[in-house]
C-alpha cells in the first residue's frame, strides 16, 4: 500500500485505498481457489492428468493481426 501512496501521491484517498484493498483481495482469492482446485485434482489418475496437459498445450494462444500475442 505504501508503493501505491507514495505513487500517487496527493492523489492518494481512503476510497483509492478501499478499492486498492478489494481488488487485491478478489485476486489473492480467486488465485487460492485456483490452488484449491489444483490440490483437488490430486486423486486424478496420471492418464487423465497426461490428457489435460496434452489439452492445455495444444490451446492455442490468441493474436493480433500483427501476430502478436493478446493479453
Amino acid at each position: 500500500m505504501l508503493a501505491v501512496k507514495e505513487e500517487l501521491g496527493d492523489r492518494f484517498t481512503i476510497s483509492i485505498e478501499t478499492i486498492y484493498r478489494t481488488t487485491i483481495r478478489y485476486i489473492l482469492s480467486r488465485m487460492e481457489n485456483g490452488f484449491r482446485q489444483r490440490a483437488s485434482l490430486a486423486s486424478v489418475t496420471p492418464a487423465e492428468v497426461q490428457t489435460n496437459l496434452r489439452f492445455e498445450s495444444q490451446t492455442p494462444i490468441p493474436t493480433s493481426s500483427n501476430g502478436m500475442r493478446r493479453t
